[in-house]
């Protein structure tokens, strides 16, 4: 049985690593770094058979996402930062969102998991020179 991440969360920030390399490398202007250190991120998730579309609330700016489940490259357009291609995708039971810079030579893979009313992303994000980092993201069901 796949997850089913349908449902309102709320980023566990006490147990989620650090956003710190990802302002780097997304060219996040300053104002907006300093503003999200200090913001849990909400986000409310819709998941249908084909897609799942994520509308975050952060800071009092809503943008929503769409994740198309067929495996295709799409490019993304990001509220901030450079373009990027994205492709989603099941392994077993976790969606997989593999995300890579158009203009850097960087990339991320994020596996998603559900266990009760946690939600973990766990993202690996290679960096231009081959180093690997480990991110970990989790957030609580909001009943």
């Amino acid at each position: 049985m796949r997850d089913n991440y349908s449902g309102k969360w709320k980023e566990n920030s006490q147990l989620s690593d650090s956003k710190e390399i990802l302002f780097k490398l997304n060219e996040v202007p300053w104002l907006m770094q300093k503003a999200m250190k200090m913001v849990q991120m909400n986000v409310e998730i819709t998941q249908s058979e084909t897609e799942l579309v994520i509308s975050m609330n952060g800071g009092g700016s809503k943008k929503d996402e769409v994740f198309v489940f067929d495996g295709q490259e799409r490019p993304v357009e990001l509220q901030y930062g450079s373009p990027q291609l994205r492709k989603v995708h099941w392994e077993g039971d976790h969606l997989v969102v593999e995300q890579r810079s158009e203009s850097k030579n960087f990339k991320f893979k994020t596996t998603w998991s559900i266990d009760g009313d946690v939600h973990i992303r766990n993202m690996v994000l290679t960096l231009p020179d081959g180093e690997e980092k480990l991110i970990k993201l989790v957030f609580d069901r909001v009943q």
